[in-house]
């Protein structure tokens, strides 16, 4: 009977210490991997978006520009 019962208190031990860890420490990694993968695609594209934008603040000084023009060619041919 002895022999039964310190077997299941061992039996109960090993399923209660391996049943956290694992989960929590497998979490964590995704976690961490998550981030990474985060902060490598921010600096991937990072070139990229700072160029469109760019592009987007000179398409707009040149429309403005154009507008103006147009505005000048208005008024001189009145």
């Amino acid at each position: 009977m002895v022999r039964y019962t310190v077997m299941l208190a061992l039996l109960c031990a090993l399923v209660a210490g391996c049943g956290k860890s694992p989960s929590n420490d497998m979490k964590g990694k995704v976690d961490d991997v998550k981030d990474q993968a985060k902060e490598t695609a921010d600096h991937v594209w990072s070139g990229t978006v700072q160029t469109i934008d760019r592009a987007k603040g000179v398409g707009q000084t040149l429309m403005d520009a154009a507008e103006e023009q147009r505005r000048k060619i208005d008024k001189e041919s009145e």
